[in-house]
């Protein structure tokens, strides 16, 4: 049921984030951060292509 799909802490891991910052990424709306597909009880999930994408694209922009 969960195949292809992830949470914000593997998330967090691809985009190089805590988790702290990916879930005020989330909720703040900040940099484009990609809307969650599903949520079961508190647990958020994306798909591991969306997440994937916007990983490198963070990445990029980011860079220091």
């Amino acid at each position: 049921m969960l195949e292809g799909l992830i949470r914000i802490d593997e998330l967090a891991k691809l985009a190089g984030l805590t988790i702290g910052s990916a879930y005020n990424y989330h909720a703040d709306r900040k940099y484009d951060f990609p809307e969650h597909h599903l949520k079961i009880g508190q647990i958020l999930f994306w798909k591991q292509s969306t997440a994937a994408a916007w990983a490198r694209e963070h990445k990029k922009r980011h860079r220091r």
